[in-house]
């Protein structure tokens, strides 16, 4: 879909969305916003409150179909388990014209905070807990959502360590993007991230074409002019171009090899159903 067709849908179904918010009861929405406020508050360690937690309660009131509409541009959710290569894919994504890449990982709300920005399309990273309000993710926005072989995601080391991402952790993700395939979310187009490394212009087009993107720089060079802090760029292993001995590494190294074997049968069990749509080889071993 072009882009101009993308978002006059978008838009149409944005003016839905708030007609239907100016409607309903004033003092209903304000109850139901300050539950969601103080639940939040209730449950988020004094360190961690502030503007994203004020921006998660907000994304669920009516004001915010309203500022979305009143300002109207293409935007993308980008989502996927921790260790899966999201902020890879993230530059990826400014190598498309027109995009404003949101600095800081954030819930959706975060759309609202940044909607005055000046370029076409918007684009925000996921947080870490995005699994539990994926769902709740407004159809206009579109959903880029990145997998990876769960070997390699579990056996990831990032900021010296090792298993960082937990099987549990890992499942609830999986389940999560299960939930969302088997509902046939609209706007949303599911990326391997071995196919981003390894074909990097192909997933480029594969991307433009299903967001309405018009492709403005070299996918592989796109750490030329991706600026992230200096604990992403640990968490990114450094800035530079795709790097396909990533892919499988999990079977060169010994100790991760007896460590997925043991993880094998839960694996098997949380994600047969995407491997097999997705043309991951489960039974592959080293």
């Amino acid at each position: 879909m072009a882009l101009s067709g993308a978002m006059t849908v978008m838009e149409s179904d944005l003016r839905r969305i708030a007609r239907q918010a100016r409607d309903a009861q004033a003092a209903g929405r304000r109850r139901r916003a300050a539950a969601l406020w103080s639940r939040i508050l209730s449950e988020t360690p004094q360190d961690r409150r502030g503007e994203p937690y004020f921006e998660e309660a907000s994304a669920y009131t009516p004001e915010f179909g309203r500022i979305l509409v009143a300002n109207p541009r293409r935007r993308i959710y980008l989502a996927g388990c921790g260790r899966s290569g999201t902020w890879y894919a993230f530059g990826i994504m400014g190598t498309f014209a027109g995009t404003y890449l949101a600095p800081e990982e954030r819930h959706f709300g975060h759309f609202a905070t940044i909607a005055g920005e000046s370029q076409p399309v918007h684009i925000v990273k996921r947080i870490h807990y995005s699994h539990q309000f994926l769902p709740a993710l407004p159809r206009p926005i579109g959903l880029l959502y990145v997998l990876r072989d769960p070997r390699d995601v579990l056996t990831s080391v990032h900021n010296g360590t090792e298993y960082y991402i937990s099987l549990d952790r890992w499942s609830l993700e999986m389940k999560a993007l299960r939930t969302l395939l088997d509902a046939g979310r609209p706007n949303m187009l599911t990326v391997r991230f071995e196919d981003l490394v390894l074909q990097p212009r192909q997933e480029q087009v594969r991307i433009g074409e299903a967001f309405g993107l018009e492709i403005a720089g070299d996918p592989t060079a796109f750490h030329q002019n991706f600026r992230v802090n200096e604990f992403i760029e640990r968490a990114m292993h450094g800035l530079r171009s795709p790097d396909p001995s990533v892919v499988g590494r999990w079977c060169r190294n010994p100790e991760h090899v007896e460590y997925i074997r043991r993880l094998m049968p839960a694996i098997t069990d949380t994600f047969q159903p995407l491997a097999d749509r997705f043309g991951y080889d489960l039974a592959r071993d080293v």
